[in-house]
């Protein structure tokens, strides 16, 4: 009886403690980090690579409250790629102002509850920050999808916007024949490990 008690007595202990230590993660490799913005435009889909994310917390703390109270991320502006040349590059970094505003910045404004783990290591998260681009700062909420592994955690997720959100003119190529839709979608992936 007494050997049943302790067991019993060690599973609540370490079932507590699990539950009221904060968790760390590290950044993984280069790789680890990848945002894309997708659209449409008269003639084609298209999508813009950031070559150059900065600022992404190296280390992501679960808290006790299981929480993550800070994230950030900013992307180079002259980094973004679209893939067809440099004319095309040239037409998105004039579009998003690079010369005046090269950063677009997301800073989380609060902390953002993690939602039970599923046995597939599945969890949500909704972000709230502010999305600052082409020197306009806007509040937003970002449904972020989570994946605990063997390894550590993949968060990833996508958020619509518009170019009209920031008063941008959408760009156009071809002396106006092309032109990109009011519609994009800001993709993201970022992986830690433990």
């Amino acid at each position: 009886m007494k050997l049943l008690h302790f067991s019993l007595c060690l599973i609540i202990s370490v079932v507590l403690t699990n539950l009221t230590i904060a968790q760390s993660y590290n950044l993984a490799a280069d790789s680890s980090k990848q945002i894309t913005v997708t659209g449409t435009s008269t003639l084609h889909g298209w999508t813009v690579t950031a070559k150059e994310v900065q600022d992404i917390p190296t280390t992501l703390v679960i808290t006790e409250q299981n929480t993550i109270d800070s994230f950030s991320f900013g992307v180079v502006v002259n980094s973004m790629d679209g893939g067809r040349g440099a004319s095309m590059n040239k037409k998105i970094t004039g579009a998003l102002q690079a010369a005046e505003h090269p950063i677009i910045t997301f800073q989380q404004s609060e902390p953002a509850a993690i939602s039970e783990i599923d046995s597939d290591g599945n969890f949500t998260l909704t972000s709230k920050g502010m999305l600052k681009m082409v020197g306009l700062e806007k509040a937003i909420e970002i449904i972020v999808n989570g994946k605990k592994t063997d390894n550590g955690l993949i968060l990833k997720g996508s958020k619509p916007l518009t170019f009209s959100q920031f008063d941008i003119e959408p760009p156009s190529a071809m002396f106006g024949q092309i032109v990109c839709g009011d519609d994009i979608a800001v993709n993201f992936e970022f992986k830690y490990e433990n």
